[in-house]
């Protein structure tokens, strides 16, 4: 495996643009990839783009390939299915489509429509609309993507369950090097000695994001975790229960390091940021470093020894 280590300024973030649905520069998509334009004059390609990174999820951002509407219909109907007020009659259809083995998702979508709340499907499409066609170019390999589709399924929480067999698997007598927290189904639990004392203990749902209905034992209050156990007792398979490790710390707040790599499928070639990505929390949180809860970035100094290369950083 080629592996080549890339700082920000290597991999030449200096040429990258933000394109947003409201920045004058915008994307088309033609027969032969993914172009840079002027939306003011949209027939005219000012260069065609070799890599997209995606700061969303799919269905946030082209609403086009079949499957990806599928999914933004579904997380649609969870958020709605999240809202106190919701009506019981739609409550009720919402929660029997979802159920199903096979989901109906114009069903779904007709049962969105009568919500109490608005339903931004149609909205989102519409904003898409203009980036149509990017999730199968990415398939079709006519541009790059830090975020390949198909991939949804690592956000399953239970799947953390495989990954020291997956890597012996498919790195034959290799053993992985840093080894999984313990992590255990909570239908395969005794419920009550978990909790009889949660403070061991992290309880997630296996398809939740952003620290939605996670407890960190240490920081979780009474009224919480009372919550927490009638939600797993609803439905055990939903949940995993993990080892609760020391959280790390830098200057006082909780840290959550990261290092952000690409895997170059065709070129074979490898590419790993040198500088970590950071989330933090200050103390005295619910544990959580998830930017939809509590937690915020954090920039991250890169040490040379015990001399901090700040002018080198920041150019100064």
């Amino acid at each position: 495996m080629e592996i080549e280590w890339h700082s920000i300024q290597e991999i030449g973030w200096h040429n990258m643009r933000e394109i947003r649905h409201y920045t004058r520069m915008g994307l088309t998509v033609r027969p032969d990839g993914v172009y840079l334009i002027d939306r003011q004059k949209p027939n005219q390609l000012i260069e065609k783009v070799g890599f997209v990174v995606l700061n969303g999820e799919h269905h946030w951002l082209d609403l086009s390939n079949n499957s990806v509407i599928k999914k933004a219909i579904e997380t649609e109907a969870r958020a709605h299915l999240d809202e106190d007020h919701l009506s019981q009659e739609v409550r009720k259809e919402l929660e029997f489509l979802l159920g199903q083995k096979t989901i109906d998702h114009k069903a779904l979508m007709k049962a969105l429509n009568q919500s109490t709340y608005l339903n931004d499907v149609p909205k989102s499409r519409l904003k898409t609309s203009a980036v149509a066609g990017l999730t199968d170019a990415i398939f079709q390999g006519k541009v790059g993507s830090s975020y390949s589709p198909g991939i949804d399924f690592v956000g399953d929480k239970e799947f953390y369950l495989y990954v020291d067999d997956l890597v012996r698997f498919y790195l034959g007598v290799e053993d992985p090097i840093l080894r999984n927290v313990r992590t255990r189904r909570m239908s395969e639990v005794n419920l009550d000695e978990i909790y009889k004392d949660v403070r061991p203990h992290v309880i997630k749902p296996v398809d939740g994001r952003g620290g939605d209905g996670i407890i960190v034992g240490p920081f979780a209050k009474p009224e919480e975790i009372k919550a927490n156990r009638q939600a797993v007792e609803k439905n055990p398979h939903n949940w995993i229960v993990q080892d609760f490790l020391p959280i790390a710390q830098h200057d006082g707040n909780i840290g959550d390091y990261r290092i952000i790599g690409y895997m170059g499928s065709k070129s074979g070639k490898h590419l790993i940021a040198n500088v970590p990505w950071s989330r933090g929390l200050e103390p005295g949180g619910n544990g959580k470093v998830n930017l939809s809860d509590k937690g915020f970035e954090v920039t991250t100094l890169v040490m040379d020894g015990y001399r901090l290369k700040c002018q080198e950083v920041f150019g100064r």
